[in-house]
């Protein structure tokens, strides 16, 4: 639940990495320095740590000047700005400037993400599952207890409506465009 739930409330990018802020350098063959267009960069994973470890919160790929994709090192310096460092897979060598695109597909924390009330949409979503498990089985056991049968069969997707109520409320308010 509690990984369903980061998806839910987080929000996906697939983007192109914006010039070095403090010198607006792009891919020169020697700027590492560059910036993600939303941030704060999430923890997708979950773990407390943002970095580009396996399983990756933030992810790069780079083409080369033959058309090759290749992985790409990213270094989270600031994720609340979302200053990011860049590198070729070992890590050391800047991305050649004759590059023909570089990719970042990492998550955002919406613009009013409050961690209680995501930690509060994830225990809903725990329950609603807990209940959809508990009125499905055939037997009763010694944790389907009496008086909490009737919560469980009048209104399975409570919880499911309690989950997206947090969820809508930690987003706050969400306008269409154009």
């Amino acid at each position: 639940s509690y990984q369903y739930a980061l998806r839910d409330v987080f929000i996906y990018h697939d983007e192109r990495p914006l010039c070095n802020p403090d010198t607006g350098q792009g891919f020169d063959g020697t700027n590492t320095t560059f910036k993600a267009p939303h941030s704060p960069i999430a923890d997708i994973t979950g773990d407390g740590i943002i970095s580009n470890s396996c399983p990756s919160d933030i992810v790069s790929i780079w083409i080369d000047g033959d058309g090759a994709s290749h992985y790409a090192a990213v270094t989270v310096n600031n994720a609340d700005f979302g200053e990011i460092s860049i590198y070729q897979a070992g890590g050391i060598t800047a991305i050649p400037s004759d590059n023909r695109g570089v990719r970042l597909i990492y998550w955002s924390e919406p613009e009013r993400y409050n961690e209680y009330l995501y930690q509060q949409a994830a225990v809903r979503l725990c329950c609603y599952e807990l209940s959809k498990r508990l009125g499905s089985l055939n037997e009763i056991t010694l944790a389907m207890i009496t008086s909490n049968n009737p919560l469980i069969v009048l209104d399975p997707d409570m919880w499911m409506k309690e989950y997206k109520r947090y969820l809508k409320t930690n987003q706050g308010l969400v306008m269409g465009g154009v």
